[in-house]
Order: C-alpha cells, then structure tokens, then sequence
C-alpha cells in the first residue's frame, strides 16, 4: 500500500504552489496574496485563543515544545508545530531567518532574492546540498 512506503518522494508527495493552497488562480494579483497571508496570520490568532484546541503535545529532550494535530483532509498526514523562546527580540530573529541563514544552515549552497514583490515581500530562492547521491535542490 502506498501509505507502507516512508519516502516522500515514492509517494510523488509534493509541496502545493501558493496557488493551490489559497484555491485561486494563477493570474492572482499579489495583492491576493496579501490576503492570503492576512487569512492564515487570522487563523493563527484564531487557534491562539482556543488554547490550540486539537494539538497534541509530544515530549523532547530539547527545551522546546512540540505538538501535532491530524489534518481533516487529504492524505492521513499530520501538521507539527514547535515552539521555543529565543531570547532575542522579533526582529532580530526575523533578520537571523531571512538576512542570515549562511550562519546557522550548513546545507545551503547559495541563496538569492530573486524578485521583490514590494517592500514587505520578496520572491526568495535558495539551493540546499542534499544527502548523496541526490543532487542539489533548489528550493
């Protein structure tokens, strides 16, 4: 059965465009997915009051919390969540993520924006060294 197989890859598993994930077209205006964005940030304020209702938490040895809950639709896959406290303000960890991630991930191979959308987003592309024989994959 393909639910048997542990790779991703076997089961044609791929990441949904940004598209498919709002259900809209490909001649969506970027403003579109300015609410996109805004409806996901909504939904997470929305789960934050209900004490994440539906989570289940999982023990670590790690200082950090980790939690999953299933997905109602599509394959029987479940989302995780983790959550730790960093102690650094928000925007300090925003630059770490986005100006600076040559110092903290040692797969990237390169990185680059590759066309910014306005002064809040950017199109960003990055390649990741993969476990051999895999090839270099650009993300």
């Amino acid at each position: 059965p393909i639910w048997g197989r542990n790779s991703y890859t076997e089961q044609d598993l791929r990441p949904l465009s940004l598209e498919e994930l709002r259900g809209g077209s490909s001649t969506a205006e970027p403003s579109d997915y300015h609410c996109y964005l805004q409806d996901c940030v909504d939904d997470l304020l929305k789960e934050m009051k209900e004490k994440f209702k539906g989570w289940v938490s999982c023990s670590t040895s790690e200082q950090a919390e980790l939690s999953y809950k299933k997905v109602c639709e599509g394959p029987p896959l479940r989302l995780w969540r983790t959550t730790i406290e960093i102690p650094a303000s928000p925007e300090d960890v925003l630059n770490r993520l986005l100006k600076e991630q040559h110092l903290w991930d040692e797969d990237l191979i390169d990185s680059k924006v590759i066309e910014p959308l306005d002064s809040q987003t950017d199109i960003y592309q990055y390649v990741q060294n993969s476990m051999a024989p895999h090839p270099a994959r650009d993300r």
